[in-house]
């Protein structure tokens, strides 16, 4: 029999290619020890690698989950049906998504399986619920309603479309590490309150608009460590980034898609966290003079720092040399850059940053508008060469 530390170093070392299914499948083919430590990893959230996404009018992507993939949880169904399985696959699972359940006709009963033989999962994604035809509707009530305590949960994705349901997840979820919400409704009450409930809340990921939920967040003023706000959507315009002022513990602040204007970063230059390591401006513009600024007033502590270059090249000199003045402590910093400009102006760019990024542990760079996914992304670690940084830029601009 294998030793339990054995089988600890195969996991660590077959997880770094656990998004490479054809990898994976080449490596539980070489033994049974190898097999069953690769089935573990494979089956954790199979639905990413099994599933279809059709266009649907009126209820706009509908997600299929394959078959094959179903029938085989199917067995687990009910207890009483002899299983001719060599695994207990529900067993092995960790995420959840309602999304690939949720137009099978028994997709309730699945959803409710996994629930109920899977103690491993911790990360539940039902951001659907309400979303889509009358049917649908009925269906997702049916389903929140089924909902019992998990404290095992850990992780969850939802939407506001529908506040009722927020007096549900209340009860059934107070352990929350990761709240993700997709914004839709103007009515915030009830996830304010969802939010206060809380008891080891540390990560707040929003999407489309900042929502009104000051009484939550001053409730876990000294929780939230990490705030992203992705994919804005301008049908809303709201000063209610001004709640992150009551984020005094705040590490991390992330903007990801979400274009910053100059009332953003005034409100956020109003604010001081004194203990923020990462700014991130992923996918996302803001001004040059802002950016200076947000950088002045959170200098100290700064580790990490991605921006891209919409900001004039020519200016970048200059930043250099206020990152090298303010942010003693930066080691990483990720840098995005447009395949749109010419090679000599990206080049003019880089060379721009070259004091401060020569003084860095870690390097990152990133084209954003690459259909190349594999050589989208540099990462480079000191000691640095600065003519091998250059070359394999070259290759890919």
């Amino acid at each position: 029999m294998a030793s339990k530390l054995y089988l600890e170093i195969l996991q660590n070392i077959f997880k770094y290619h656990k998004d490479d299914i054809e990898t994976l499948h080449s490596i539980l083919l070489v033994n049974r020890l190898w097999a069953r430590v690769v089935i573990e990893i494979l089956w954790r959230n199979p639905f990413k690698f099994a599933h279809i996404k059709i266009f649907q009018p009126k209820i706009y992507y509908v997600y299929k989950a394959y078959k094959e993939l179903l029938n085989i949880y199917r067995h687990f169904i009910d207890d009483g049906v002899k299983k001719e399985l060599l695994f207990d696959y529900p067993s092995f699972l960790k995420t959840l998504n309602w999304k690939y359940l949720r137009f099978e006709e028994d997709g309730i009963q699945l959803f409710s399986m996994f629930i109920q033989r899977s103690a491993r999962i911790t990360k539940l994604k039902i951001n659907d619920l309400s979303r889509g035809n009358e049917r649908l509707f009925f269906i997702d009530h049916d389903l929140v309603q089924r909902i019992t305590p998990l404290s095992r949960i850990d992780s969850l994705k939802i939407n506001n479309k529908n506040p009722s349901y927020f007096k549900i997840f209340s009860n059934s979820f107070k352990n929350l590490n990761t709240i993700i919400i997709d914004c839709y409704s103007s009515n915030h009450r009830e996830l304010s309150k969802f939010i206060r409930v809380q008891k080891n809340l540390k990560k707040l990921i929003i999407k489309r608009e900042f929502p009104d939920i000051e009484e939550g967040i001053k409730f876990q003023s000294n929780s939230v460590t990490h705030v992203k706000l992705a994919k804005r959507k301008y049908l809303w315009k709201s000063n209610s980034l001004i709640n992150l002022q009551y984020c005094i513990n705040l590490e991390q602040l992330e903007f990801s898609n979400w274009n910053l204007d100059n009332e953003d970063s005034q409100l956020l230059l109003s604010m001081n966290f004194p203990n923020l390591k990462s700014l991130i401006f992923d996918y996302s513009t803001v001004d040059y003079e802002d950016l200076i600024s947000i950088i002045k007033v959170h200098r100290s502590n700064l580790k990490y720092l991605c921006f891209n270059d919409c900001i004039l090249d020519h200016d970048l000199k200059d930043l250099s040399n206020i990152i090298n003045q303010f942010c003693s402590q930066l080691s990483t910093f990720r840098f995005q850059t447009h395949l749109k400009f010419s090679r000599n102006c990206k080049h003019s760019i880089i060379k721009n940053l070259k004091d401060f990024i020569l003084k860095l542990e870690i390097f990152q760079l990133e084209f954003l508008d690459s259909n190349n996914l594999d050589r989208s992304f540099l990462e480079f670690k000191a000691p640095f060469n600065w003519k091998s940084i250059m070359i394999k830029f070259n290759i890919i601009a």
